[in-house]
């Protein structure tokens, strides 16, 4: 597809002023105007109207205090490889002990195996734990063995009679849902028709826009970044001899414009390499800076992977929600459109100390909030509001 096709961007723009935010809307436009001039495009984004109020506002999450035991939590989800909840499970496994948090159906990429499964996501761990039975579990819910289900199945959709027997054996209980798609969508009254159930104690969605109505106790809860794979000691600038890191495909939203541009500008190729994971957290530590680009959503992984390995976080401002996010200067450079893009390339690398400084910044924001084990805790935390724990 031509990423300078200006009636696709055009339309595009279009379904977001539908949407109530012409800033994206103008965001877009102004991005595809900067490497194609076209009089339609022009004309429209003169009509656009920018609202800031569509930037997300600061917001923090609740910690869990620890204040009462551990709770013992049923995960009902599916057996693929699904990066949102298996970093959830790795943090609650961090924080509560592997011996109280128990998934359905049983998943081989958290207990060591399957890994070709996960496609090199960084989302295979190994804790113990032995598949159990819809009987078992039955049993289990009926003396009240577990404090907590949490519904997190948005891929498969596959066991409704299954689920529907987990929730009767404990009518009761509370029943919280994760939902991780690369949607923005709200997917509540499918999943609530999926279980048969009215209502449900909280709704935490990984793509939460701003502006959005997702209905009472819902909450953003994007990705986080396992931290097994944090390095201990990020690698120094001094050490970091490559510029500015990409990785990730081609397609969706902006990418294949910015993209483009981006090979433009640093003089090089951009390419689809095949990495392992192993070869990828080493061109990490090697990169003093890196680029995070929406893709099929808006909560990417890069977003993550680059300020856990100490690399500079140059990203498309956030559409969603993001609980204790990067603070743009401080912790991060966020661009709106493409010659912003080029405005903070250029900016970090004629000032490196600076660059370097937020780089560091951003590096311990990560490890204070943005962990697996952050995210778990600020997860038990807002359940600890909600259900009085």
């Amino acid at each position: 597809v031509d990423p300078y096709r200006h009636p696709a961007w055009r339309a595009h723009a279009a379904i977001w002023r539908c949407f109530g935010n012409e800033d994206y809307a103008a965001r877009m436009l102004r991005s595809v105007l900067h490497v194609r001039e076209d009089a339609a495009t022009r004309a429209l984004l003169e009509t656009l109207r920018p609202d800031p109020a569509a930037h997300p506002a600061p917001e923090s999450a609740p910690a869990w205090s620890g204040a009462r035991r551990p709770p013992r939590i049923l995960i009902i989800t599916h057996d693929y490889s699904d990066y949102g909840l298996d970093c959830l499970y790795d943090g609650l496994c961090s924080v509560i002990g592997a011996e109280n948090v128990v998934e359905f159906p049983w998943k081989a990429t958290l207990h060591g195996q399957g890994r070709e499964s996960a496609k090199n996501y960084p989302c295979v761990f190994d804790y113990p734990g032995a598949a159990r039975q819809v009987s078992q579990l039955e049993s289990e819910l009926r003396a009240g063995r577990f404090d907590l289900i949490l519904y997190a199945d948005v891929v498969q959709w596959a066991r409704p009679a299954e689920v529907r027997r987990l929730l009767a054996a404990a009518p009761d209980l509370p029943v919280v849902v994760y939902d991780t798609w690369d949607s923005a969508h709200n997917q509540l009254p499918a999943i609530q028709e999926y279980l048969g159930r009215n209502a449900v104690a909280a709704y935490f969605k990984r793509e939460m826009l701003v502006g959005v109505n997702y209905g009472p106790n819902a909450y953003p809860l994007p990705f986080a970044y396992p931290d097994l794979l944090v390095p201990e000691t990020p690698s120094p600038a001094a050490a970091r001899h490559k510029d500015v890191f990409w990785a990730g495909k081609w397609v969706f939203g902006l990418r294949p414009l910015y993209l483009r541009r981006l090979q433009e500008v640093l003089g090089r190729a951009l390419e689809e390499a095949p990495y392992t994971q192993e070869a990828y957290r080493r061109e990490l530590l090697q990169s003093r800076a890196g680029v995070s680009l929406f893709g099929f959503g808006f909560d990417t992984l890069r977003y993550w992977e680059l300020p856990a390995h100490g690399c500079l976080l140059i990203a498309e401002r956030p559409l969603i929600r993001i609980p204790h996010n990067f603070e743009d200067g401080v912790t991060a450079l966020f661009f709106d459109d493409l010659p912003e893009l080029e405005g903070r390339l250029e900016w970090a690398r004629h000032n490196p100390a600076d660059a370097d400084a937020i780089a560091r910044a951003g590096h311990d924001h990560f490890l204070q909030y943005h962990t697996a084990s952050a995210r778990a805790r600020q997860f038990l935390g807002r359940l600890e509001q909600i259900l009085s724990w």
